[in-house]
Parts: structure tokens; C-alpha cells; sequence
């Protein structure tokens, strides 16, 4: 069957994911918090439909993954409402918010020398989350995931990541027709989904194929062009 045997084996998570974006964007209208959160809230139950319920070890790779998705739309449910009138502070909790994924990414490291030792991929991942969330809106989300499942599949790593994202794609089609936020924060789970799924591959093996992938949903998104106005 090839490189798309895994998505054939996880279409029930693919249903439940585009099902459940589907019903929230709809429940959405007129709830920009919602609508904004239902590709990502789809992905995450897609993700644990298709992972079960992991025991959530930073140190692998893969289950990351959901619980990175989790706290940032945790972050997101709680954070938006109370910044009506407070447009100010959404850039700052954008940053903070990419910087605990590129964190978590990076293996969630505490003690000094592993801080330092994490550092590149900490920032390599935190740099990718912000510049996505830039970017990222319900209409372009769908491009962006399908540009990285290509990458992915074309490189080949082994693992349930080619899923993930198909997972990610579906469920951000179910969103599409939502109406894009008026905040980069609405963003910032889908694209903490994105940045993990796109660096996960490169620091599992790094490979010229892995960094062309996360390159090709930037280059979709064309975040250094799509300025939002009220970040």
C-alpha cells in the first residue's frame, strides 16, 4: 500500500477529527473563540482517537504532540476572552505561547545544561509556531497542512507523524469556512500543531527532505505578508 497505508488505517480518527472541526466552526458563528478553535479542537481528538491516551513523556517524540496541542488551546479558551479591550497584550502571550511549544518540543528541559544543550531546537521550534500563527487563518490552514503532509510523505520518516497531519488537514477543511479571527492568539494552536508536527521530523533524523517540509508550509503561508490587524 505504500506510504499512504498508515492514513488508510486511521481514517475513524480522520471522520471524528473533520466531523467535530465541522460542528464547532457551525456552533461557532457569532463565537469567534470557537470557530477559531475548531480545526485545532478537532486535530486533538483526531490525534487521540488515533494515539489512545499517551502517557505524555515529553522525551517522545510523537506524544508530544497532544498534550503540546491541549496547553495551547487551554492558553487560547482562557486567554482570548479576557483580552476584549486588551488587543495590546496578545502579542506577548502569542510569543509565550511559542515559546512553551518550542520548549516542549525540545524535550521540556529544566536543569541549566540541558537548557543550553536544547536551545537551538527550542528556538527552531518556537521561531516556527510564531511565524505560523502570523500566517495561519481557517482559509489558509488547509494549504499550509497539506504542504507539510507532501513534505512528510515525501521524506519517508516511519511513524504515526504522515497521520498526524492528515488528521490536521481534515480537520482544518471541517474549519475552513469559519471566519478568520481577528487575533493571532486564536491562531496559535493550530499553529503549535503545525510547528510540532514540522520539527518533529527534524530532530528525529534532520534530513534535507524534513526541513523542506516545515519550509513548505511557511513559504504557503507567507507569513512575512500577511500582517493581521490586531495581533
Amino acid at each position: 500500500m505504500g506510504p499512504l497505508s498508515p492514513l488508510l488505517h486511521a481514517w475513524p480518527a480522520l471522520l471524528a477529527a473533520g466531523l467535530l472541526a465541522l460542528l464547532l466552526a457551525w456552533l461557532g458563528r457569532g463565537r469567534p473563540w470557537l470557530a477559531g478553535m475548531a480545526a485545532g479542537l478537532g486535530a486533538l481528538a483526531g490525534w487521540w482517537w488515533l494515539l489512545g491516551l499517551p502517557p505524555a513523556s515529553p522525551r517522545q517524540l510523537a506524544e508530544r504532540l497532544p498534550l503540546l496541542l491541549a496547553m495551547l488551546l487551554t492558553l487560547t479558551g482562557i486567554a482570548a476572552p479576557l483580552l476584549r479591550g486588551r488587543a495590546g497584550l496578545g502579542p506577548a502571550l502569542v510569543l509565550g505561547g511559542a515559546l512553551l511549544g518550542g520548549w516542549w518540543m525540545a524535550g521540556a528541559p529544566r536543569p541549566l545544561p540541558d537548557l543550553w544543550q536544547a536551545l537551538p531546537a527550542w528556538l527552531l521550534g518556537a521561531a516556527l509556531i510564531a511565524l505560523l500563527a502570523r500566517g495561519l487563518s481557517p482559509g489558509r490552514a488547509p494549504f499550509a497542512a497539506a504542504a507539510l503532509l507532501a513534505g512528510l510523505l515525501a521524506g519517508g520518516l516511519p511513524g504515526p507523524q504522515a497521520a498526524m497531519v492528515a488528521i490536521l488537514l481534515v480537520a482544518s477543511l471541517g474549519a475552513c469556512r469559519a471566519a478568520a479571527p481577528p487575533s493571532a492568539l486564536y491562531a496559535l494552536p493550530l499553529a503549535g500543531a503545525l510547528g510540532g508536527l514540522a520539527l518533529l521530523p527534524i530532530l528525529a533524523r534532520g534530513g534535507a527532505l524534513d526541513w523542506l517540509a516545515g519550509v513548505a508550509a511557511l513559504l504557503v503561508l507567507r507569513p512575512w505578508s500577511a500582517p493581521r490587524a490586531r495581533p
